[in-house]
């Protein structure tokens, strides 16, 4: 079985697919805007399907749209999974992150047949019966738990307290929400300082200070592209006028150089992003932050993933059903809410 575009030798086919849908009172679906491909076992069209990536204002950047239909004899025998799955292949080697599927609510077999795909529900169409899915390339690995929805304050907080977290591609792609497994963390009394670092913190180079123009460090943290949008800013910034999110920065001669942010519930601080503008600059606001919250009483630091950086502080992985049933107990202890 396999995909093709449509060919003069398959006509034939092709229209014995057709009869094969109006005897059953169906017709077959509309060919036409995008790329459409026939699938085709032995000389015999099963079925057709689309791409489509000319998106429109309701859509997404980076995405496209998918539609299949198989013939009524060839249904309930997984040839429509089997085609959905090559039409997605193509739709990455075309370079898309994700594609968007439509599937009627009652028809149960083609969200059977969505989710062996790995379509995750976004939403319903307002005001009709169809349900929007997303399949994302990166919704395949591991550690993608939805898709969609608004970044606000009181989601990001209810997600966090679920070992959720969101990680955004950019302002008009739907927003992935991740619980990694396994989930990389620091426990503070565990912190690791090297010997070069340690003697950069005590030679006062850097003044570091706390919940000290969050914006500006938030600002700091953006990338190019990065995952910091204009949403993030704006659910975090509210975070931090609610005494939830903090920030720890580096300043010289009354400069910022270097800092990071982050969310406290309980016993916990969820860490998000950090930026240098001098060399240890970050390293000296992360060192001086980690102790301080231990010295409050914080049990643990979450950094998300994995990285080299943090592991020489001490990071390690943990399985996620650890760090669920150690969050579960930490956000219950009382914190520190408000300004730092």
């Amino acid at each position: 079985m396999h995909l093709t575009r449509p060919t003069p030798e398959l006509e034939a086919a092709y229209g014995d697919m057709v009869a094969d849908f109006v005897s059953a009172g169906e017709s077959p679906n509309k060919l036409g805007e995008g790329t459409t491909y026939w699938f085709v076992k032995d000389g015999r069209v099963l079925g057709t399907c689309r791409l489509r990536h000319v998106l429109n204002e309701d859509l997404w950047r980076r995405g496209g749209h998918v539609g299949y239909d198989i013939r009524p004899s060839e249904r309930n025998n997984g040839h429509a999974t089997v085609m959905l799955g090559l039409l997605l292949e193509e739709a990455w080697d075309a370079g898309l992150c994700w594609v968007l599927l439509t599937v009627e609510e009652t028809n149960v077999a083609s969200r059977r047949v969505a989710e062996k795909n790995g379509a995750i529900y976004l939403d319903r169409v307002p005001g009709t019966e169809i349900l929007r899915f997303v399949i994302d390339r990166r919704v395949l690995d591991e550690g993608v738990v939805a898709v969609g929805g608004a970044i606000t304050a009181e989601r990001v907080l209810e997600a966090y307290a679920q070992g959720v977290f969101p990680w955004p591609v950019d302002d008009e792609s739907p927003v992935l929400w991740w619980s990694p497994d396994p989930r990389f963390v620091l426990y503070p009394d565990r912190l690791h300082v090297g010997k070069s670092l340690e003697q950069r913190i005590r030679s006062k180079r850097f003044e570091v200070r706390l919940d000290t123009d969050f914006e500006a460090v938030i600002e700091g943290c953006k990338r190019p592209e990065g995952w910091i949008t204009a949403e993030v800013q704006a659910a975090y910034t509210d975070l931090f006028h609610q005494g939830h999110a903090h920030c720890a920065a580096s300043w010289r001669n009354g400069r910022l150089v270097g800092g990071l942010y982050g969310v406290a519930l309980g016993g916990v601080f969820f860490g998000e992003s950090m930026f240098a503008h001098e060399p240890d600059a970050s390293k000296v606001a992360f060192v001086t932050l980690v102790r301080q919250l231990r010295d409050w009483g914080f049990q643990l630091v979450d950094c998300q993933q994995e990285t080299g950086h943090l592991a020489r502080f001490g990071a390690a992985a943990i399985p996620r059903e650890q760090f669920l049933a150690e969050l579960k107990r930490l956000i219950e202890l009382p914190g520190r809410p408000g300004s730092w």
